[in-house]
């Protein structure tokens, strides 16, 4: 890289770093870095990043993600803000055959009591499971408005 984009990635990580800290979220970044690299470690695979944190350059700088977000133009401040503080959420997929391997190591690095899982689950309504289920299988617009339209509103 140029001196320049050298300038720019070192403003870039001082400037994420300053803000993690301030935040107190330094220990989340090292003990995502720990599952990641346990995962790696072991031949897990892992997604390239997903969501806001692709925007960080310290998660590509650790190898939470693969995504380079300098090259790419993504934004920090849509991952982490000092304005608006909350908890950072660094999604990381990992195939379900792999996801007991991971807890059982969780459970044993960090132990029962200081370990929980998250879960969060997405729905749709009827209308939207319709079309989606419809458009999958290459249903006509027209015939799918009139499957969507003879459910009831709001169902």
């Amino acid at each position: 890289i140029t001196s320049q984009q050298h300038a720019q990635y070192l403003e870039r990580l001082h400037n994420e770093l300053a803000i993690i800290n301030k935040l107190g979220f330094n220990d989340y970044f090292l003990i995502v870095w720990d599952i990641v690299n346990f995962a790696k470690q072991n031949h897990i695979q892992l997604g390239a990043g997903r969501g806001s944190a692709a925007g960080s350059l310290v998660a590509f700088s650790l190898g939470i993600t693969d995504i380079d977000p300098v090259k790419f133009g993504l934004l920090f401040e849509r991952f982490l803000n000092a304005e608006r503080v909350q908890m950072p959420d660094i999604d990381i997929d990992w195939p379900d055959n792999r996801r007991e391997d991971i807890l059982a190591y969780l459970h044993q690095k960090y132990g029962q009591r200081n370990f929980a899982q998250i879960i969060t689950f997405g729905t749709l309504a009827a209308k939207q499971a319709l079309r989606d289920t419809a458009r999958v299988f290459g249903v006509s617009q027209t015939m799918m408005s009139r499957i969507s339209n003879a459910v009831p509103q709001g169902k």
